[in-house]
């Protein structure tokens, strides 16, 4: 599972806390990138059927379009996006 906060939203940019427990899917769609910067824990990211660890402290950028990717693990990130 997972839980979503609402840290920021204005005209250029919004940002959530995610916190992920076991796993979740997320969608990047056609209108902005997204940045995640994790917080803590460790977990993996499935984009495209390719697996990427990521840990505390990783900036991650995911282009535009990119469309579903899941995250699985024991985590919390900041997700920036427009």
């Amino acid at each position: 599972g997972y839980s979503v906060r609402k840290l920021e939203h204005c005209k250029y940019f919004s940002s959530d806390l995610i916190e992920i427990t076991s796993s979740a899917t997320f969608t990047v769609g056609e209108e902005s990138f997204q940045h995640l910067l994790v917080l803590s824990g460790c977990a993996t990211i499935l984009v495209n059927g390719i697996e990427y660890l990521i840990n505390k402290g990783d900036s991650i950028m995911l282009p535009a379009n990119l469309g579903e990717y899941s995250v699985c693990g024991v985590c919390s990130y900041i997700k920036t996006y427009y």
